[in-house]
């Protein structure tokens, strides 16, 4: 289920980086929540709401810093296919 915003999501994610969840830009429109984050591989991200998958695409000029932060954030337990 998406919600419609109208604001800057540059806005969203400096109000969300002093939360207790953790979120991941990983494209100029997505802005994810790490606990929906089922897996991932170089290039997408996949998530699972309410018991529906969806892949989405993580833009080539954040793959490495997105990689970076999953990883921090797993405690290096994070499974990179």
């Amino acid at each position: 289920m998406f919600s419609y915003f109208y604001g800057k999501l540059n806005n969203v994610e400096k109000e969300l980086a002093n939360s207790r969840k953790y979120f991941l830009r990983i494209h100029q429109s997505f802005l994810v929540n790490y606990d929906y984050i089922t897996k991932m591989n170089f290039f997408n991200i996949t998530i699972s709401m309410n018991g529906k998958e969806m892949e989405l695409k993580i833009s080539e000029d954040r793959q490495k810093e997105v990689r970076r932060q999953l990883c921090t954030m797993a405690a290096g337990k994070a499974v990179i296919e």
